[in-house]
């Protein structure tokens, strides 16, 4: 019998999207959040949905359920949650071909998660299990 000649395959500690700060954004202005975004966020059952043109950044501040001008945090599969933002892609003129993901989600120091569309990749893979930066420009 040959002696196999095994490689490992490396492993990252980094963690799956459903164990990290993954947030997506559709073209029909769907937000979705991971269980953990949704966690850190607070847990609210509403957002004010921010806008700054200057750095093209899209702002999710926790609001309380009477707040004037909150959107409604939907349940999602997996502990995630949506947030219908389809008003804010027609209010300030904001076009996404596809879904994308925003590479670097953070929290500010007032506890707004900060959504930068100027580092987002395809949240979808291509026909070749490849997403292309060329999609989304």
């Amino acid at each position: 019998m040959m002696k196999r000649k095994w490689e490992q395959c490396p492993h990252s500690d980094e963690g799956t999207r459903w164990s990290s700060v993954y947030v997506t954004m559709n073209p029909a202005g769907y937000i979705s959040l991971s269980k953990l975004a949704y966690r850190k966020l607070g847990e609210p059952d509403k957002v004010l949905v921010l806008y700054e043109r200057s750095s093209n950044t899209i702002g999710l501040q926790p609001a309380t359920r009477l707040a004037k001008g909150a959107f409604r945090v939907c349940s999602k599969g997996s502990g995630g949650r949506v947030i219908r933002a389809l008003r804010l892609m027609q209010e300030f003129n904001i076009k996404l071909p596809l879904t994308v993901r925003f590479m670097d989600p953070e929290f500010d120091q007032d506890g707004v998660l900060v959504l930068d569309l100027n580092n987002t990749r395809p949240a979808r893979k291509g026909s070749n299990g490849r997403a292309t930066k060329a999609e989304i420009n």
